[in-house]
C-alpha cells in the first residue's frame, strides 16, 4: 500500500525542520532589527548630543554678547537639515524662547505636556536625554532634551541660586531610520527565505537519497520477508546508521533461516520419530563400530528392554546370549558389500519365548556413495512360520494323493509275495504229518527270507511316505546332500517309472556335509524333483540331478526336458498360490514353501527357463555358518 505525499517521513522532517528554521529566523531578524534600531538610535543621540553641545556653546557666547540674532541663524540653518523636524529653547518655566518654527515662541509647555510627561514622570537621576514618542499625527519622533546650565559666568544675568537657565530640545523624525530598517528587514526576510528554501531543497534531496530511499528498500525487502522470502537482502553500502541496520536486517533474516531450518528439522525428526515408531517392525541404525545409533519403539517391544538401553549397544549382542563367541550381525555384510542382505533367525525374548525373526540389511550412502550406517528391518515371523509350517504339511499332504496310487502299487506286489509265501507254507504243514525233511526245510525257509524280505521292503516305503506326512521338530545336524538327494529320488521313483522319466545323476562325491535341518533341506528336493517330473508332460522325458562345489558354495541343479516356463510368469513362480496347474492338480504354494525353507537355510533358490526348451532350479547352500550371498548367479 502507498504511503500518502502527506504522511510521508521526508515530508514531515522537512516541513518540522523548515518550520524550525522560520521561527528561529524570524527570532533572529526581529532581534536584529531591534539591535540596527537600538544602534540608529545609539547614533542619533550620539549625533544629537554633539549638535546640542554646539548649539549650547552657540547660546552660550551669543547671551554673554548679548548676540540673539545669531541664536535664531544657527537655529535657522540647523533647521534646513530634512532629519530635523524643529529645534526649541525654552526658559525654566518652560516657555519657549527660540524655535525653528515660529509659531512655537512664547508657547509654555508645562510637565503636564505628554512630551514632557515621559521624562519628568521618572526621578532627575533617571531622566533619560533622550526618549522616542509618537506624535498624535502617528509619526515617530527622536527628541533629544540637553539642559542649559547656570553657569559663574551667567550670574550677572540669572539668579546664581538656579541650576539650570532653560533647556534645548531637538525632534529628529525617524522616517528615514524606519525606512531603512524596514529596507533591512526585508532584505533579512529575503535571505531568510532563499535559506530556507535551499536549505528546504538540500534537505529534500539529502533526506530522499540517504533516508527515505534507503527505508523504501526497506519496506520492499521486509514485505518480502514477511512472504517467506528469506533470501531478499538489503544493500549494506556505507558506513552510516542505516548501512549498520541493514546489516542486522541482513543478519537477523540469516539467522531467521537458520532458525526455521533448525525448527523444521526438529520437527521433520518429531515426525519421522513419530512415523519410525508407528511402524510394527522393528527398525535399527547401525554404525560401522557395529554399535546401534537409534532404534525404534517396535525394537524395544521385541527386545523386551527400554529404547534407551539399547542405543550404543553391540548389534551383535543383541541376537545372542551374552557372553556368546558368535555375536554375528548381519550389518557387517552389509557393510562389507555395499548391498542388501536378509536372514532369519531364532531369538530367545526376556520373556524366554522362542521367537523367529526375518532380518533385512540396508545400506545408507554418503554422496560418495560410501556405506556408513545400515539399517536393519526386523519382522517377527513367528506366527507366519507357524502358517508356514501348516502350508507345508498341507502340500505335503497334497503330494501324498499324487504318491498315493504309485505306493499302493509298490506296497501291493511285497504283500502278495508275502501272502503266497504264507499260503505255501500252510499247505506245507497240512500236507506234512511227520517232521520236514531236509528238501523241504530249506524250501519253508526260503519262503520265511522272502517274506522278511518283503515286509522289509513294505517298512521302507511306508517310513518314507510317514517321513514326507507328518511334522517335524527342527533340528540342526550334519546332513549329506547327496544322500538327500538319493532318497527324494526314491521316493518320486514310482512316480516318474510310470511317466517313463529317464532320472540322470551327476553327483559330485566332494560335496561336505552342512549343519542345517535335513527335513526343510529334503521338503525343497521333494516339491523341486515333484514339479520337474509333472512339468514333462510327454512321455519318455529326461531328469537330470547335479551337485557342484562353487565360491564356497554347494549348488544343486534340478534340470528337466518340460515345456519351461513363459516368460510373463517368471517373476510370480514363488508368489503363494500361483499356479498354471488344471484345478486340482496343484496348490500354487510348492515354490513359495522352498523360497520360505531356503531363506530358513540360509542359501538361495533362481530358476532359468524358456518357453519349449526346459527349466533348470539352482539351489545355493553356503558351507560356512554365514548367509550365502543374495546375488543369484548360476554356476
Amino acid at each position: 500500500m502507498g504511503i500518502k505525499f502527506f504522511d510521508r517521513l521526508n515530508f514531515k522532517i522537512t516541513i518540522g525542520i523548515v518550520a524550525t528554521l522560520a521561527i528561529i529566523l524570524s527570532i533572529s531578524t526581529y532581534l536584529l532589527y531591534r539591535y540596527q534600531r537600538e544602534q540608529w538610535i545609539e547614533s542619533l543621540r550620539t549625533s544629537t548630543t554633539n549638535v546640542s553641545a554646539l548649539i549650547r556653546s552657540s547660546l552660550q557666547y551669543a547671551m554673554l554678547g548679548d548676540h540673539l540674532d545669531m541664536i535664531d541663524g544657527v537655529i535657522s540653518r540647523l533647521a534646513q537639515e530634512e532629519s530635523l523636524q524643529n529645534i526649541m529653547i525654552l526658559d525654566k518655566k518652560g516657555t519657549v524662547k527660540f524655535a525653528s518654527d515660529p509659531v512655537m515662541v512664547g508657547i509654555n509647555m508645562t510637565r503636564e505636556e505628554t512630551t514632557c510627561l515621559i521624562c519628568h514622570q521618572h526621578k532627575p537621576e533617571n531622566r533619560a536625554t533622550t526618549i522616542v514618542y509618537t506624535t498624535p499625527s502617528g509619526e515617530k519622533v527622536f527628541r533629544n532634551v540637553n539642559p542649559i546650565f547656570n553657569y559663574p559666568e551667567c550670574h550677572r544675568c540669572h539668579d546664581a541660586s538656579e541650576k539650570l537657565n532653560g533647556v534645548l530640545m531637538m525632534d529628529f523624525s525617524m522616517a528615514d531610520v524606519n525606512q531603512a530598517l524596514k529596507a533591512n528587514v526585508k532584505k533579512v526576510l529575503l535571505w531568510t527565505l532563499i535559506v530556507i528554501g535551499v536549505m528546504s531543497a538540500v534537505l529534500w534531496l539529502l533526506l530522499n537519497r540517504l533516508v527515505i530511499h534507503r527505508l523504501f528498500d526497506f519496506l520492499k525487502h521486509t514485505s518480502r520477508v514477511g512472504r517467506g522470502e528469506l533470501d531478499a537482502m538489503v544493500d549494506e553500502r556505507g558506513a552510516d546508521e542505516l548501512a549498520q541496520l541493514a546489516h542486522n536486517f541482513n543478519q537477523m533474516t540469516e539467522d531467521l533461516k537458520e532458525y526455521i531450518k533448525i525448527k523444521e528439522i526438529k520437527l521433520q525428526k518429531e515426525q519421522l520419530e513419530k512415523l519410525v515408531n508407528s511402524i510394527d517392525e522393528g527398525v535399527l541404525v547401525v554404525n560401522r563400530e557395529d554399535r546401534v545409533v537409534a532404534a525404534n519403539d517396535a525394537v524395544s517391544h521385541l527386545m523386551g528392554r527400554p529404547t534407551e538401553e539399547l542405543v550404543g549397544k553391540i548389534c551383535g549382542a543383541l541376537f545372542n546370549e551374552e557372553g556368546a563367541d558368535n555375536q554375528y550381525c548381519l550389518a557387517e555384510e552389509t557393510f562389507r558389500t555395499g548391498t542388501l542382505h536378509k536372514t532369519i533367525r531364532s531369538f530367545r525374548n526376556t520373556k524366554d519365548e522362542e521367537i523367529e525373526l526375518e532380518i533385512y540389511a540396508s545400506p545408507i550412502k554418503d554422496s560418495a556413495g560410501n556405506v556408513y550406517q545400515v539399517v536393519e528391518v526386523i519382522r517377527d515371523i513367528t506366527e507366519r512360520k507357524k502358517l508356514e509350517a501348516e502350508l507345508i504339511h498341507s502340500e505335503r499332504l497334497a503330494s501324498l494323493g499324487l504318491l498315493a496310487s504309485g505306493i499302493s502299487h509298490e506296497i501291493k506286489n511285497p504283500l502278495a509275495s508275502i501272502t503266497t509265501c504264507i499260503e505255501g507254507l500252510q499247505r506245507m504243514l497240512k500236507k506234512s504229518s511227520s517232521p520236514l525233511v531236509p528238501e523241504e526245510l530249506n524250501k519253508f525257509n526260503k519262503y520265511l527270507g522272502l517274506s522278511k524280505k518283503e515286509a522289509e521292503r513294505c517298512k521302507i516305503i511306508t517310513d518314507k511316505l510317514l517321513f514326507l506326512s507328518r511334522k517335524s521338530i527342527p533340528s540342526t545336524k550334519s546332513v549329506d546332500v547327496n544322500q538327500c538327494l538319493e532318497e527324494t529320488i526314491s521316493l518320486l521313483e514310482s512316480e516318474s517309472t510310470r511317466r517313463e522319466i529317464e532320472v540322470m545323476k551327476d553327483l559330485d562325491p566332494s560335496v561336505p556335509l552342512l549343519q542345517l535341518d535335513q527335513s526343510d533341506l529334503r521338503e525343497v528336493f521333494f516339491n523341486l524333483i515333484l514339479n520337474a517330473i509333472q512339468a514333462i508332460e510327454d512321455e519318455g522325458g529326461c531328469l537330470t540331478v547335479r551337485t557342484v562345489m562353487s565360491d564356497n558354495l554347494i549348488q544343486v541343479t534340478i534340470s528337466d526336458t518340460g515345456k519351461g516356463i513363459a516368460k510373463e510368469d517368471m517373476g510370480k513362480i514363488f508368489e503363494p498360490f500361483f499356479t498354471r496347474k488344471p484345478p486340482g492338480k496343484g496348490t500354487g504354494l510348492g515354490l513359495y514353501i522352498c523360497r520360505n525353507l531356503m531363506d530358513k537355510i540360509g542359501g538361495t533358490v533362481s530358476v532359468k527357463s524358456s518357453p519349449g526348451e526346459g527349466t533348470d532350479f539352482f539351489v545355493r547352500l553356503p558351507i560356512a555358518g554365514k548367509p550365502a550371498d543374495m546375488e543369484e548367479k548360476a554356476v
